[in-house]
């Protein structure tokens, strides 16, 4: 198939938001009851939540894909526009599924279905650090479509028939975004071969990236859950669970590097990989010492993976 040019590419984007533009003003709309009080304790709880995700889906996720030399700053950028663009669809896929009919059969948008719209555009992002050089902004714009589409069903299905707690989103977020970018990247089965290259500059940025989204995760873990005392154990288990993983991660980057010394490039995920590891179970209580184990088996699993899996051909002939 044939793509349009660049100019073709940013008609059909625009295109693409006129059409999400008319189906936010045909389904959606704000709570028909106006109670001040329950807008306070509203507004109290998903406010910090809504505040810290969206910092983490802007700044540290894109912050996180700029390790590639040649695309760190459209990295950046695309991350907005996929960001901008997919929060809007995300709203209407949960959306579809939450239809009022005392609403007149509409679904009412508050910040707690942003803070929901938030966590599954992350998703998407996942998958779009898999496919960097890969796809063109129209192109990953597509995917997005797909996979946000496809992601919300695959929740509803695991949370409302099959009742597979995931309080974090390890499953539903982390776990189907990294299988989805995958696929994706075998079935395109081209693209830059350069895109992975990297420099000191770029793993900076990285760095500081991951620097973010280690401060935020533990509020990403617990955005959606109910109750102070979840919400409490979601916090704790996180950040005991990232603290062993970032220890573990750095251990693991000295010993089996060749040069002996910390690689920032291994670090910069096995840091997170704690958060993600005990996201489906962070609202359950879990002892202090299973949180810190949880982020130990974690993060040596991660660091081995991004030091052993590399050496194996990927699907275009060459070694990652």
């Amino acid at each position: 198939m044939k793509w349009p040019s660049k100019k073709g590419e940013m008609c059909g984007i625009v295109v693409i938001q006129f059409m999400m533009a008319a189906l936010l003003m045909l389904c959606a709309c704000y709570p028909l009851v106006h109670d001040d009080h329950a807008f306070e304790i509203l507004v109290g709880i998903a406010l910090p939540s809504f505040q810290e995700v969206h910092l983490a889906l802007l700044a540290g996720f894109a912050l996180l894909g700029t390790f590639a030399r040649r695309y760190m700053y459209s990295s950046l950028g695309l991350n907005m526009l996929l960001a901008s663009l997919l929060l809007q669809w995300a709203l209407l896929c949960n959306g579809f599924y939450n239809i009022l009919p005392e609403a007149g059969g509409r679904f009412v948008v508050t910040l707690a279905s942003l803070v929901r719209a938030d966590l599954t555009v992350c998703t998407v992002l996942i998958s779009a650090g898999l496919l960097l050089g890969t796809l063109t902004p129209l192109q990953m714009v597509v995917m997005g479509i797909i996979e946000t589409a496809v992601s919300t069903a695959t929740q509803r299905i695991g949370t409302r028939v099959i009742k597979a707690a995931d309080a974090g989103g390890s499953l539903y977020v982390h776990m189907f975004g990294a299988a989805f970018g995958l696929a994706a990247g075998i079935t395109v089965r081209h693209g830059d071969a350069t895109a992975q290259r990297r420099s000191d500059t770029t793993d900076s940025f990285a760095m500081l990236g991951t620097v973010f989204l280690w401060c935020l995760w533990p509020t990403m873990n617990a955005a959606t859950s109910v109750g102070m005392a979840e919400v409490s154990r979601c916090m704790v288990n996180t950040y005991l669970a990232m603290l062993s993983s970032t220890v573990i991660a750095f251990l693991c980057s000295a010993i089996f590097s060749r040069r002996t010394r910390f690689s920032l490039v291994q670090v910069q995920n096995a840091s997170l990989a704690g958060g993600v590891a005990v996201g489906a179970s962070c609202d359950m209580v879990l002892h202090p010492a299973g949180a810190i184990g949880v982020g130990l088996v974690s993060g040596f699993v991660s660091s081995m993976s991004y030091t052993y899996l590399q050496l194996f051909p990927s699907y275009d002939g060459q070694a990652r």
